[in-house]
């Protein structure tokens, strides 16, 4: 499964729910990493920073593909309950 491309042909809400609520906790996690752990030296403190940013962009678009499958989700139970 592509984490990044919108699946379309989904029929069940826990795989969209499982990547919505990862993401949020990668985002939390890059977000409050200094009061979880402290890097004393400025250095290396930075570099975690810059590593954490992009992660958290991705997270935050894997959170909006994922509520995009959400409605797709919908839509096909839709389909299949006409069916």
């Amino acid at each position: 499964m592509k984490i990044f491309a919108l699946n379309t042909k989904l029929t069940s809400y826990s795989y969209p729910l499982a990547k919505i609520i990862i993401s949020i906790m990668v985002v939390l996690f890059c977000i409050f990493r200094n009061h979880i752990f402290t890097i004393s030296l400025k250095p290396l403190n930075f570099l975690v920073t810059l590593i954490c940013f992009p992660v958290t962009l991705a997270a935050i678009l894997c959170t909006y593909i994922s509520v995009g499958e959400l409605f797709y989700v919908r839509k096909n139970k839709k389909k299949q309950k006409i069916k």
